[in-house]
């Protein structure tokens, strides 16, 4: 159980870019920005850990410039983010009941064989089920058959590696998004104070690498004065 614990966090992670932050949807057409932990760069990357109890959500990377901070243009034709129907999120949640909580009952509480084994079957039926469901909508996510095919060959060698079938399908898919789409969305003055401050952290570490008198160390500057000074709107 230590492994599967382990095997799912791993697959979980994501390593990323500065200029690099996660969209996550929290209930039905919100997303919100997590960025990584800027402290603790590994190879200049971020490493990122979703949520480890809701990997029934969706999430998307999204790629923004430095230089043109919060006033790039908006995404023509408006967000546009993937879209997934509720069965796979379903069958994601139930995965994760049956490794970590059924499972662990079973080996430790009341080690029945047939009870056992009744759960390792539902535990790979699942999982089909599971990637199934992804295949049917392949298209929307953006996933080609090579992608798809393996990602099931992951998830059903390795059951936990199927908890995050929801997350690595989704991550297929290519967001139209800006910051200044981002920020609008966000309805708590917290999400967006959040927002900046993860902003200006970055800027700030660019700055300190970019070289004297440039025109991007000029846009640096421009962008880190805006974002001190005027609320993310």
């Amino acid at each position: 159980m230590i492994l599967a614990l382990a095997l799912y966090v791993y697959d979980a992670g994501l390593m990323l870019p500065s200029d690099e932050f996660v969209l996550v949807r929290k209930g039905h057409g919100h997303w919100k920005p997590r960025f990584g932990a800027n402290g603790w760069k590994l190879a200049g990357r971020e490493p990122f850990l979703p949520n480890l109890l809701t990997p029934w959500r969706p999430m998307v990377r999204v790629q923004w410039a430095f230089e043109d901070g919060l006033q790039g243009p908006r995404s023509p034709g408006g967000v546009v983010l993937p879209s997934i129907n509720a069965w796979p999120c379903v069958a994601a949640g139930a995965l994760l009941l049956l490794i970590f909580a059924a499972l662990p009952i079973c080996l430790f509480l009341y080690p029945v064989t047939v009870f056992t084994l009744s759960v390792v079957a539902l535990i790979y039926g699942n999982c089909i089920l599971t990637l199934a469901l992804i295949y049917a909508q392949r298209a929307s996510l953006g996933m080609t058959t090579a992608q798809f095919m393996k990602l099931a060959g992951e998830c059903v060698s390795c059951p936990p590696f199927c908890v995050n079938a929801i997350r690595k399908a989704s991550l297929h898919a290519p967001a139209t998004v800006t910051l200044s789409d981002v920020a609008a969305s966000l309805q708590r003055d917290e999400d967006r104070e959040s927002l900046r401050r993860q902003l200006e952290v970055r800027i700030r570490e660019q700055i300190e690498t970019e070289a004297e008198g440039t025109l991007r160390m000029e846009r640096l500057l421009r962008v880190r004065d805006d974002l001190a000074k005027v609320d993310v709107e």
